[in-house]
């Protein structure tokens, strides 16, 4: 490079000189002839001419120093946006070829030379390379007479097998008409990574399919165990009730008051446990039924729900506050039978409020619909929250406020088979709210 500033440098020279030489010959000359031999006023106009001879020159040097500067500036650049280019082709992924109106290769990049076996001495018509087909979609596009991109499929051997290739060809624009740039993908991994993922998903498929048979018959069969020992262990209850209620009609009299009391105790404890095996039972059949998914209004369902609950005690102030327009994707039936718990939840912590406050509320978010129950009742202590989903569990006196301790349990088992879940937020003599989560499209669960 700096030989040829030097060269371009003393180029610039020389012009000046010759330039200098001739003009100055040319005044002397014309002004000898035109002044013959008059001394002075010949000195003088050869002086003033060569003077201007002389400026002339020394501008027309710089004028061709500068130019020739900016000529290898602009050659430099040039250069170096040509590298760029250049490196950024051969570091590309994708095949890049330039072809011209004759549909022959004009150049192309290492990635275009692997996906199609292209050599510097190789064949570089289009139609050789990528084939008839590909060269019926290219002619339009050389002729002149489409200015669109054109898309289309090549396969191609390799080894023992074939490979697919996308390409893209899009015209350049004028001046070059007639010629166009070539993008090719290899799709060839592509393909088989999408064919690995769909044998992938059918075989997960299977499983998913596999397990749900055996769950829903291992629940099958639970729920007959579970129908069996319970009505097995009816009657045995029933029996030591009744035995106890006789025994205190017929022997009263004979009996101590201490006696007394014991039967008393188990009288109370079996119809206890006989409630019990009926609450375990009545959750069992909600929940272990095939779910059919449907459009549910929760607002009409909520506000039928809660009258039939407010019938029981008309005479209890209760403010409800129902949101319009709640509409989820969940069974019917499993649906109705969570409301029904969770509203009668709050129906039943807020007695001892002057003004009851129950609201119901729907959120939609990322993970699905959230169906939430509040009161403004005695609420929990946080601690024991996961507590209150469990069958048989209860954080509050069962003096106080009675029950058999099944009805969150079975919310929360709702929610499992919506694929969701139950939780609840509370605070003490704070009230509470029970929330449950039910997954867009989510498939039925285990119960």
């Amino acid at each position: 490079m700096r030989v040829d500033e030097d060269r371009g440098r003393d180029r610039s020279l020389a012009y000046a000189l010759a330039y200098w030489v001739a003009g100055s010959l040319w005044i002397l000359l014309s002004d000898r002839l035109l002044f013959g031999d008059t001394g002075p006023l010949l000195i003088g106009s050869v002086a003033n001419g060569l003077g201007f001879v002389t400026v002339t020159a020394l501008l027309l040097w710089g004028m061709m120093r500068r130019n020739g500067r900016h000529l290898r500036e602009a050659a430099e650049r040039a250069e170096r946006s040509e590298e760029t280019l250049r490196s950024l082709l051969n570091a590309t992924e994708e095949g890049i070829a330039e072809i011209d109106a004759e549909g022959r290769l004009i150049r192309w990049n290492p990635a275009f030379a692997e996906l199609f076996g292209v050599r510097e001495d190789s064949v570089r018509e289009v139609g050789r390379v990528l084939g008839p087909a590909a060269a019926n979609e290219l002619s339009p596009l050389l002729r002149g007479s489409s200015a669109e991109t054109v898309r289309f499929e090549v396969l191609v051997q390799r080894g023992e097998g074939i490979g697919l290739i996308q390409v893209s060809a899009s015209p350049l624009r004028p001046p070059a008409v007639g010629r166009a740039v070539l993008v090719a993908s290899d799709l060839s991994d592509r393909a088989r990574a999408e064919r690995l993922l769909r044998e992938a998903n059918e075989r997960l498929e299977g499983i998913v399919r596999s397990r749900t048979e055996a769950l829903e018959a291992t629940n099958r069969e639970l729920s007959a165990f579970a129908a069996s020992v319970s009505h097995d262990l009816r009657a045995p209850i029933r029996a030591i009730a009744g035995y106890a209620a006789i025994v205190l009609e017929d022997a009263r009299e004979a009996l101590d008051g201490e006696s007394r009391e014991n039967l008393e105790r188990i009288r109370s404890s079996a119809a206890r446990m006989g409630a019990m095996v009926e609450s375990l039972m009545r959750m069992a059949r909600a929940t272990d039924r095939r779910m059919e998914i449907a459009e549910v209004d929760v607002t009409a369902l909520a506000r039928q729900i809660a009258e039939e609950i407010f019938a029981q005690s008309p005479e209890r102030v209760v403010r409800l506050d129902v949101q319009e327009g709640m509409v989820v994707q969940a069974d019917p039936t499993l649906l109705a039978r969570a409301l029904q718990n969770l509203l009668s939840n709050a129906w039943k912590f807020t007695r001892g409020r002057e003004q009851a406050e129950i609201a119901v509320r729907l959120e939609e978010t990322p993970e699905g619909s959230v169906l939430s129950v509040s009161d403004n009742g005695v609420g929990f202590d946080p601690r024991f929250a996961k507590d209150l989903f469990a069958p048989f569990r209860r954080v509050h006196d069962p003096r106080e406020f009675p029950g058999e301790g099944i009805g969150l349990a079975t919310v929360a088992r709702i929610a499992h088979r919506h694929g969701g879940r139950a939780w609840a937020d509370g605070s003490p003599d704070g009230g509470a709210t029970f929330s449950i989560l039910l997954p867009k499209g989510a498939p039925e669960q285990a119960a």
